[in-house]
């Protein structure tokens, strides 16, 4: 399973073929982004829209070979259905046959994003050019969860964990530059408190919008 970059695009390629030989044949008729369902972690609640999804059938004109493609910076009408740390499922389900046969429920891919592994280009979605310098300016990184406020930051995740009430006071919130919220993008709350917990909630002087599940920062 190939993990991915919160951001990247995600492309998948399958073939269709006859059951007895295996020759390559075409479907009923060509695959479309609604013959597929997208699953996020074990749930059965797939992705509602089509948005972010492309699938070119047949690929290159070649009978039999098909295509999807996912950008997973694209949320939109599915709010942080694409998130970092999550695996997800690709499944057709279409009424469309392959050789006189139904494929509905055939898997065509799985896939995490940033579930597995670092990918060392880039620190927090950003590329290295600016990346190592937040790197060495930061003292730790999270994730929001949710119920936050513009001056109430509840974290799902952060490094290092907190150990102690006001640990973090002082010091300054920093979203990602390609976090969720659009006008949180480096944006910068000074951290007035923080709870004593593994992901803290942190008291911050007011954000210029209120921050939602998934949306990332480092703290300086």
């Amino acid at each position: 399973m190939r993990d991915r970059a919160l951001g990247s695009t995600i492309r998948l390629y399958f073939t269709t073929h006859t059951l007895a030989t295996g020759v390559l044949v075409a479907p009923s008729s060509a695959f479309v982004a609604a013959d597929f369902r997208i699953y996020k972690d074990g749930s059965a609640t797939e992705k509602t829209t089509t948005n972010s999804v492309t699938v070119t059938s047949p690929f290159d004109s070649v009978v039999g070979t098909h295509f999807i493609e996912m950008d997973s910076s694209n949320n939109t009408g599915d709010a942080n259905f694409w998130a970092s740390g999550s695996v997800y499922r690709v499944v057709l389900n279409s009424a469309k046959t392959v050789d006189g046969r139904l494929i509905s429920g055939i898997p065509i891919g799985e896939f995490s994003i940033e579930a597995q592994t670092a990918d060392i280009r880039k620190v927090l979605g950003v590329a290295t050019t600016t990346g190592f310098q937040r790197a060495t300016n930061s003292i730790g990184f999270g994730t929001v969860g949710v119920g936050s406020t513009p001056t109430s930051v509840v974290s799902s995740a952060c490094t290092p964990a907190g150990a102690s009430v006001d640990q973090y006071k002082g010091k300054l919130i920093v979203f990602a530059a390609d976090t969720t919220t659009a006008g949180l993008r480096g944006a910068v709350g000074l951290i007035s408190a923080s709870t004593n917990a593994a992901a803290p909630t942190f008291t911050v002087s007011t954000l210029p919008g209120t921050p939602v599940s998934g949306d990332t920062f480092t703290i300086s």
